[in-house]
């Protein structure tokens, strides 16, 4: 009897034990399924907040292109307009030729194929940009600014200017 009741003991322990280990296994299982869920969740939100951020960046960009194409446009505006008040053409000139007119430069720089000199006064900044490539070097455009960098509009300050170069 002993030995059928220890039998029976040794027969009932591992079932008994099994139950619960499935009970654990089913949870841990539940667990885990709820983890990986989380973590796609988490990876398509990620995505989605870095779609966001990409787009905004683009639109942002577009933006500023939007921003720089009319200070452009305008600055051609007013380079036109000064252009027509402009007693003295610089086009064409070498720049030899605007050196003996106007004096030795205040900056001269190469940069790339651009040669540009830059001419001071008190109250503005004369730029004239050549081809660097060219043997003979001629102007092929030239700005009038303030001493701020701004592009000079009005027509009493573009001839103020040209008195201060002496060139009216």
């Amino acid at each position: 009897m002993r030995i059928f009741f220890f039998i029976i003991i040794i027969l009932t322990l591992p079932s008994c034990s099994t139950i619960e280990v499935a009970k654990e296994i089913t949870k841990a299982t539940g667990s885990i399924k709820n983890s990986v869920n989380n973590l796609i969740n988490s990876k398509e939100e990620n995505k989605k907040r870095e779609i966001e951020r990409e787009n905004n960046i683009i639109n942002s960009i577009q933006k500023n292109k939007e921003i720089v194409e009319k200070e452009k446009e305008k600055e051609k505006e007013i380079n036109f307009e000064q252009k027509k008040i402009v007693k003295i053409n610089f086009f064409e000139k070498n720049i030899s030729d605007i050196i003996l007119l106007i004096g030795k430069p205040n900056l001269s720089r190469v940069d790339g194929n651009t040669h540009i000199l830059r001419f001071d006064s008190d109250t503005c900044r004369l730029f004239l940009f050549s081809n660097s490539n060219d043997k003979i070097q001629k102007i092929k455009h030239y700005e009038l600014r303030d001493t701020n960098g701004d592009l000079i509009i009005k027509k009493n300050k573009i001839q103020n200017c040209y008195k201060d170069f002496e060139l009216s």
